[in-house]
């Protein structure tokens, strides 16, 4: 009896072992791409054709994201259709557009969740639309999902072609910059021997940046070696920033007695002026790349293994008392 119930235990925990472990993923990106693929997907999955990633859609997508998640909106600006024949879409002719937006951040499986419901799901299942763009911004915390479908009522309008004629969305998110221009929260100043840092968000520039700081944009590209002909920086970015120079007449402390002042002899010469550099190149920021999503939560092994032995245990137990 004794070695049934050994034998039973260890079948137990060889059984355990040998399941599949389940994969954790570190990482749930969300991208324009990523998002776009969905949709079209959805769209092969019923017979109707891809949509097309159109340049003015992923341009009006990418401000719709940033304009939001700077003001904190809640609900959409409104008058989409406007929106997008006004930066060109149509060129001219009558267009319907539709937007779905969101506020992360979120997973992209409970993204697709949000977006699942009739109104949601109008690119996905409606065969009139053409033209797809979409973007993504974040600001204080919160993440803006957007995504703008559209069409043509003759429906012969040909999207323009992108810089470097790609149609992949995230180069062309890159190419086609938002002119939205989120203020800079500035780093607290670094102790004494410490760098200071500053994390590129989304919608700033090298130009608001060095402004906020006190500093100018040709110190930034130095420490971080950003040509001034090309001066690109990209959400996420950590740059580091120009150390805080202390005046050389300031005192680092006060005297206690006012007659332990030394008497001046002369009056002390001017501090050197800091040489002023300059840059006229101020190109605004690429858009953003999506902030990660929180990792999925770790298997519980020590729990099961713990549950495993206690039940060996038991098991054990029940056989010592049923052999006497």
């Amino acid at each position: 009896m004794m070695k049934r119930l050994l034998c039973l235990f260890c079948l137990l925990v060889l059984t355990f072992l040998a399941l599949p472990q389940p994969q954790v993923h570190a990482q749930d990106e969300i991208t324009p791409e990523r998002i776009i693929n969905a949709y079209n997907a959805m769209r092969t999955a019923r017979g109707l054709r891809p949509l097309i990633v159109d340049p003015i859609l992923m341009q009006t997508a990418q401000e719709t994201a940033d304009l939001m998640a700077l003001y904190h909106m809640t609900d959409h600006i409104g008058n989409v259709r406007g929106r997008v024949m006004a930066a060109g879409y149509g060129n001219g002719k009558p267009a319907w557009a539709t937007e779905n937006f969101a506020i992360g951040p979120m997973s992209f499986d409970f993204l697709l969740q949000v977006w699942s419901d009739d109104a949601h799901m109008i690119p996905a299942v409606n065969p009139n639309y053409r033209h797809v763009g979409a973007g993504i911004a974040e600001y204080n915390g919160s993440v803006y999902y957007i995504l703008h479908a559209a069409y043509t009522v003759d429906g012969d309008y040909v999207a323009p072609t992108a810089p470097a004629a790609t149609q992949d969305p995230n180069a062309m998110a890159t190419l086609w910059v938002s002119q939205i221009i989120y203020p800079v929260q500035t780093s607290t100043p670094p102790a004494a021997g410490e760098a200071w840092m500053h994390t590129v968000r989304s919608g700033q520039s090298l130009w608001s940046i060095a402004l906020a700081y006190d500093t100018h944009i040709a110190d930034i590209a130095r420490l971080n070696n950003i040509s001034l002909e090309n001066p690109v920086i990209y959400s996420g970015q950590k740059l580091l920033l120009p150390t805080p120079i202390v005046p050389w007449d300031t005192p680092t402390a006060a005297p206690t007695q006012a007659d332990e002042l030394p008497t001046p002899t002369a009056s002390p010469l001017p501090p050197t002026p800091r040489p002023t550099a300059t840059a006229t190149l101020f190109l605004p920021s690429p858009t953003p790349l999506p902030a990660p999503a929180r990792p999925a939560a770790s298997f519980p092994f020590g729990t099961v293994i713990a549950s495993i032995a206690g039940l060996g245990l038991l098991l054990i137990l029940i056989g010592l008392r049923a052999r006497r």
